[in-house]
């Protein structure tokens, strides 16, 4: 079994949003083998389903199996369950672990969004999303990784099923990663197909009403969702200071496949 470092159970320092939001639980667990991350990196974004496959069957054994054969740099992960022995696993398989709630699970359980990574990470904030048109709390988070040239910045969540929400939640993302720390990699379950969107023009004037305009994605980044029909491609991983490649899909045990790329990330260190 691999040691802990350290195993912090905190809130957030800062967190978006209206102070009359309850803050999320958090914690953040390095491994004692963290180590800084080289140039050359792999990144997943996984939204796990709860651990469950389409067809409602166990799906974390799956995904240890991918993690372990992939072994990718970082990961996002969406809709997981805080399950401690689960959570010890992906510390044994050599992965630190920052974990932020966006709902409870009957009493002693959570759902929310995780950042994983073979580096030491820290959390820097939680950005409740606006939820007007659904109940469906959402949020994200900002975790900083350990790299051999400094910390690189990323951020990870999961937005609305509703389309109209989705894109105003983008909207507020896209000021989010702008502000503090400078954001260098965006992915997770974003519930949309295009989430970089060109200005609009008005007579000689451009209107900056686009997002994620200094992001870019993998050239034909594959569709990831159904799990068996993959039709649309929800899942995304953005950057701004290098071109995700190589973009393909692995099995995680979800109704999701996971999606893979491959970046330098030498230019990204803060």
């Amino acid at each position: 079994m691999r040691r802990v470092a350290t195993a912090l159970l905190t809130l957030p320092l800062m967190i978006g949003g209206t102070s009359d939001i309850p803050l999320p639980a958090t914690y953040t667990m390095n491994t004692a083998e963290a180590t800084p991350l080289d140039d050359e990196i792999t990144i997943m974004s996984a939204n796990v389903h709860g651990w469950e496959t389409l067809q409602k069957k166990p799906g974390f054994s799956t995904f240890m199996a991918t993690l372990l054969r992939e072994s990718p740099d970082i990961v996002f992960v969406n809709e997981m369950i805080d399950d401690p022995a689960k959570i010890q696993a992906i510390a044994d398989a050599g992965y630190s672990n920052v974990y932020a709630q966006t709902k409870t699970q009957g009493i002693r359980e959570s759902t929310g969004n995780a950042v994983l990574s073979k580096a030491p990470l820290r959390l820097e904030r939680v950005v409740w999303l606006q939820n007007s048109h659904t109940t469906e709390p959402r949020n994200a988070m900002i975790v900083g990784v350990q790299t051999t040239k400094g910390w690189v910045w990323v951020a990870n969540t999961h937005l609305s099923i509703n389309t109209d929400e989705a894109r105003r939640q983008l909207r507020q993302l896209d000021d989010e990663i702008h502000s503090g720390e400078p954001v260098a990699i965006f992915g997770g379950d974003l519930n949309y197909e295009q989430p970089i969107s060109e200005p609009r023009t008005i007579g000689k004037s451009a209107v900056r009403s686009g997002r994620l305009l200094d992001f870019q994605a993998a050239v034909d980044q594959p569709p990831t969702f159904p799990h068996g029909l993959e039709i649309f491609r929800l899942d995304h991983i953005l950057s701004s200071c290098f071109l995700p490649e190589d973009p393909y899909t692995v099995d995680i045990g979800s109704d999701h496949k996971g999606l893979m790329v491959h970046g330098d990330i030498s230019k990204c260190a803060n």
